[in-house]
């Protein structure tokens, strides 16, 4: 076993297991819930990069770098209302900004699975996976 999976393996958890536990203190705080969602996209981000450099078939890399991009972005809006949040035990942000993150955040997520952010990759000479931008980055 690598250093690298355990090192995978011990974010994955540790994110998952400390999510978990605030979300189990309060189970009805929003801010609870919205820290749980973002320890789950920790988790499941942690294990999207992991395969994305560990993998050997160019359009499975791909795909796992498209998938971790996907992630990065709803980590962002997670963290986000969970700042905003802070220290209130629900949602402040006016809907009408909720609604449209939401939208914003939609919309840019899927262009992560187009070839519109990465059409390919190449891998460099230390066999680690380069993936090739396009006109969305």
């Amino acid at each position: 076993m690598s250093l690298n999976f355990l090192m995978t393996l011990t974010v994955f958890f540790s994110s998952l297991l400390l999510g978990i536990f605030v979300f189990l203190k309060n189970k009805r705080s929003k801010l609870n819930i919205i820290f749980l969602i973002f320890c789950i996209l920790v988790a499941a981000w942690s294990i999207a990069m992991y395969l994305s450099l560990w993998l050997s078939r160019e359009a499975s890399i791909l795909f796992w770098i498209r998938s971790a991009m996907f992630l990065a972005i709803w980590q962002s809006v997670a963290f986000f209302l969970f700042i905003h949040t802070f220290p209130h035990r629900s949602i402040v942000l006016k809907k009408k900004y909720f609604i449209g993150l939401l939208v914003f955040s939609i919309i840019i997520s899927l262009t992560c699975f187009s070839s519109f952010v990465f059409d390919s990759l190449k891998i460099d000479a230390y066999g680690l996976p380069l993936p090739t931008p396009k006109v969305g980055i």
